[in-house]
């Protein structure tokens, strides 16, 4: 019998395969953990990668992010508290267990600027994947919080003074308040959503015809 995980980077590598011939990018979302799910999805013909910073020690993700980098494969990071938005820019005297004067100096974060492509902010618990809430204010929270802006100052484009795209998650255009909802995302600076292909197509979220809120562009998986 298949294991979970590698059911899971199956299905993953099935999915990159099958759009093969699109020029459209493809993004996987799954639980990456080793860095042979990477390479087997870069040549499946996979162009960018979900991390989960939930899932993962400072020093993983950096190493993740560093294999993906080699494979030019773009890395995307997930997170549904401010605390793992922290942990992206935890620097390499923090991470240290040693406690010495040196952990009183201040160093630069693990992770380059370049090293991630994008941000999501889930309104779904990492333990079992299911909606924290109805109302989706914990991607509000996360959009809002001072962790957020901080991971907006540094793995921004300063050169080309381009903000780093964040993206949204999570029963988007389905939680309560519609429009207003999507309107309060915008203004919180997300700059798109990503929505399941079950429930959405090219002009709607849903049944009810409720648009995408203007300026934020869709993802659909």
């Amino acid at each position: 019998r298949e294991s979970i995980s590698s059911s899971s980077s199956s299905s993953s590598v099935v999915a990159a395969n099958n759009n093969n011939n699109n020029d459209t990018p493809i993004l996987v979302s799954d639980l990456i953990l080793y860095p042979y799910q990477l390479y087997k999805l870069q040549m499946a013909g996979a162009d960018a990668v979900t991390l989960w910073a939930g899932a993962l020690s400072p020093k993983d993700f950096l190493y993740l992010t560093k294999i993906a980098a080699s494979l030019k494969l773009q890395v995307v990071v997930s997170v549904t508290t401010e605390y793992q938005l922290r942990k992206l820019l935890v620097s390499s005297s923090s991470s240290s267990s040693s406690n010495n004067n040196n952990n009183n100096k201040s160093s630069p974060p693990l992770l380059k600027p370049n090293a991630i492509h994008a941000i999501v902010v889930s309104n779904r618990n990492l333990e079992d994947f299911r909606m924290a809430t109805n109302d989706g204010q914990q991607a509000l929270d996360l959009l809002q919080s001072s962790a957020m802006a901080d991971c907006r100052d540094y793995f921004g484009d300063k050169d080309n003074d381009k903000d780093i795209p964040i993206l949204v998650e999570g029963r988007v255009g389905l939680s309560g308040g519609g429009e207003k909802y999507l309107q309060a995302l915008e203004d919180a600076g997300a700059t798109g959503a990503i929505v399941a292909s079950a429930i959405a197509d090219n002009t709607s979220f849903s049944d009810d015809d409720n648009d995408n809120g203007g300026g934020m562009s869709l993802l659909s998986r």
